[in-house]
């Protein structure tokens, strides 16, 4: 076999093997199921393969992206993602939900809302014991929450929606002096969309 052929086998296993499964998965399961599959992808078999920067290892994970999106494995795009981009970038606060939200709306990172939850977030919950644990546990998921809303069809739609149904209603609580009103909300949105998005084993970025 050429080198070119040996990669290409290498390249499609995982791509045929999940798209065997996903034919398996009844219709109605489908959509946690792809997105089980991407998240695995994304956050485990890339950065996998080019976690030391080999060439061929690089050239393999660069065509098993290509396979899996031409093949449309899960219906979700894929890309490549690297285990530092994963985890430095999200603990150095890029991507938490409240920023993406912001994000998406075309809003900067030193925006009204960014900068009134990030005073609560320092003022007040890392004042106490409980709240400090709060947001310790925030940072552990979020990255994950945000990592999969953005391979979803329509994630401005999903940040609309978390904008008007949570953002919004805390900024108001802090405003009116509500601290603990905005934490219940906050802490319910999170579990919320913990629980929609991500899978039990999702890993952690601590």
């Amino acid at each position: 076999m050429t080198e070119e052929e040996i990669v290409e086998e290498l390249a499609s296993a995982i791509p045929e093997y999940a798209q065997k499964k996903m034919s398996e998965v009844p219709r109605r399961q489908r959509e946690k199921a792809g997105i089980d599959y991407n998240l695995t992808m994304a956050v485990y078999i890339i950065p996998m393969l080019v976690y030391r920067h080999d060439e061929r290892n690089d050239w393999i994970a660069e065509r098993m992206v290509e396979i899996w999106n031409s093949w449309k494995v899960t219906g979700y795009p894929l890309t490549r993602s690297e285990f530092g981009q994963i985890a430095g970038g999200f603990k150095k606060g890029l991507c938490y939900i409240t920023t993406a939200v912001c994000l998406s709306q075309g809003k900067a990172d030193d925006c009204y809302e960014l900068n009134t939850l990030r005073s609560y977030r320092d003022q007040y919950l890392m004042r106490t014991k409980e709240g400090r644990a709060l947001v310790d546990e925030y940072y552990e998921i979020a990255p994950g929450i945000v990592f999969v809303i953005g391979m979803q069809k329509e994630p401005d739609r999903i940040y609309e929606e978390i904008l008007k149904d949570y953002l919004m209603p805390c900024i108001r609580y802090v405003e009116e002096g509500e601290y603990e009103a905005c934490k219940e909300l906050y802490c319910r949105m999170v579990g919320r969309l913990r629980s929609r998005y991500l899978p039990e084993d999702m890993p952690k970025y601590s």
